[in-house]
């Protein structure tokens, strides 16, 4: 399974690079569900991130 390194934003996973797994046309999914197992006090939950286009971003070769 391909995998591409992404960034994510906000939330507990801000600026954190994770691999993820990549879809048929090598792209990240829409929505991205990460399960975060209980700690302590804190019970078990499950993070959902959904997939954002950047415009704008300059791309140099």
């Amino acid at each position: 399974m391909r995998q591409a390194h992404t960034q994510f934003v906000g939330g507990p996973l801000d600026g954190k690079v994770l691999a993820v797994a990549v879809n048929l046309a090598e792209r990240v999914p829409r929505e991205y569900r990460l399960p975060v197992p209980a700690r302590g006090d804190a019970p078990a939950q499950v993070l959902v991130y959904h997939r954002q286009e950047v415009r704008g971003a300059a791309v140099s070769c």
